[in-house]
């Protein structure tokens, strides 16, 4: 997933590129949990520091609060520890009633396509308001070795 173009906000280009890989993760993890590979006691971890540090960010980096908290509802999906779950939960409806609707709703309407990745990074990007025509999938061709870019 990239940005297409020189994006009117300079941020775009940002925002899209953190949105690759936790999109990526709510379909690969699932698919490894069938194949009895998924790291359980990794994913729960991740998840409770992905709430846990929701107000850290680095220097330089864009802090989009909607953005966290929409990705990180989305990997609680990933999470088998009801305490981490019980945990996200209570963060997430701290964050006020609003944003806690919007996340919820938007995170549903991507879980209904975790097994299209197209269409789950349309739901996304939607529930961010980031217009379509900003984002491009990347897709890897084994055979070639090179990535192919192709518009939302």
């Amino acid at each position: 997933m990239g940005c297409m173009d020189q994006p009117a906000d300079p941020n775009d280009r940002l925002r899209i590129g953190l949105l690759e890989n936790p999109v990526e993760h709510l379909v690969i993890v699932p698919q490894a949990g069938e194949r009895n590979m998924r790291d359980e006691a990794f994913w729960n971890e991740r998840v409770r520091k992905g709430w846990l540090h929701l107000d850290n960010s680095g220097p330089g980096y864009l802090y989009d609060r909607k953005q966290c908290v929409l990705l990180n509802w989305l990997q609680t999906h990933l999470a088998t520890d009801p305490n981490v779950t019980a945990f996200a939960e209570s963060v997430l409806a701290a964050e006020g009633t609003a944003l806690e609707t919007v996340t919820r709703a938007v995170c549903e309407a991507a879980l209904e396509e975790i097994d299209d990745k197209v269409e789950l990074t349309r739901i996304v990007t939607a529930g961010l308001n980031i217009p379509p025509r900003r984002v491009q999938l990347q897709t890897f061709d084994k055979a070639t070795g090179s990535f192919t870019y192709r518009p939302l």
